[in-house]
């Protein structure tokens, strides 16, 4: 109720707004209100994720009524409100999170190298890289466990990132035969050495998700992916690029995990998203539905 008060105020003292752009579900019902009630002239809704919107009388109105245009973050989603709501696709646009990418790239061997000194393993040592919030829906834990039926000791896994899993996958992962060659860091802001020094990325998602910012920059890379038929990650990661699994699935995990390691399969154009995915192509696709709207 607070925060209903203090956005009240804040809205009443600054009634010009142009553009008001709510993301997640708590939010967006006040913000879209307020919005209506101070005459905003555009309100977009964000929805980042694609786990299912329930078909409710308000998920429709906030949807469909409150909002003017809908940007969301991979076609999937664009097709869930279409096929919930009835929402038009001209009311909605798919814009990737954009990308800003070092220029040149980190050099992949050096970063191999640095990843290897900070991990305090031999310099032989080789890697695969996940990268995401520690939480169940993006697959940690089945991944770990495919990665466990590699019995090569100079391969390692680093999984990137922090969240509320940690500890539960720590205590998982003390279980397994694996349990040295799997590496924590925790959350980087800067990811673009890890990514160039890995042989793999790999997405183990098994929901809620949109276009995962993490496969953008590991096509930037050029690294093949491994990913599961998860939201938007299909939209992306295609024959040229990498392999797409079911979710949960280890053994196509491990197959395909195997089968990059031995260098069978080559990709050359991991690069290929580079121009469509980058901070100002998000911006400018942004800009135009704008225009389009204020003039």
């Amino acid at each position: 109720m607070d925060l209903i008060f203090a956005l009240f105020n804040l809205a009443s003292r600054m009634p010009s707004f142009d553009v008001v752009s709510p993301h997640s579900g708590h939010d967006s019902w006040i913000i879209l209100i307020l919005a209506r009630i101070f005459r905003v002239p555009l309100v977009i809704r964000y929805r980042h994720i694609s786990s299912p919107i329930r078909p409710r009388r308000r998920n429709r109105w906030q949807y469909g009524f409150l909002a003017k245009h809908v940007i969301t973050t991979g076609q999937c989603i664009c097709d869930d409100l279409h096929e919930n709501f009835r929402i038009p696709y001209d009311k909605m646009s798919v814009i990737s999170t954009g990308v800003e990418a070092p220029n040149p790239l980190p050099d992949p061997e050096s970063s191999r190298l640095e990843l290897c000194q900070s991990l305090r393993i031999p310099p032989s040592s080789r890697f695969l890289l996940s990268i995401g919030i520690l939480r169940s829906d993006k697959g940690h834990k089945d991944l770990m466990e495919a990665f466990d039926r590699l019995d090569d000791e100079n391969i390692h896994l680093v999984i990137l990132g922090s969240g509320p899993n940690l500890e539960k996958y720590k205590k998982f992962l003390a279980r397994l035969g694996c349990r040295s060659r799997v590496h924590f860091p925790g959350y980087l802001d800067n990811v673009w050495g890890a990514l160039m020094a890995c042989e793999l990325y790999v997405q183990p998602s098994v929901r809620n998700e949109g276009i995962p910012q993490s496969v953008l920059q590991a096509l930037i890379a050029g690294k093949p992916i491994l990913g599961t038929r998860v939201g938007g990650i299909p939209e992306v990661v295609g024959p040229n690029c990498g392999y797409l699994v079911d979710a949960k699935d280890m053994d196509a995990m491990e197959s395909v995990i195997r089968l990059v390691l031995e260098g069978e399969q080559s990709f050359h154009d991991g690069c290929n998203h580079r121009e469509e995915n980058t901070l100002e192509v998000m911006g400018e696709r942004t800009l135009e539905i704008y225009g389009r709207y204020l003039g």
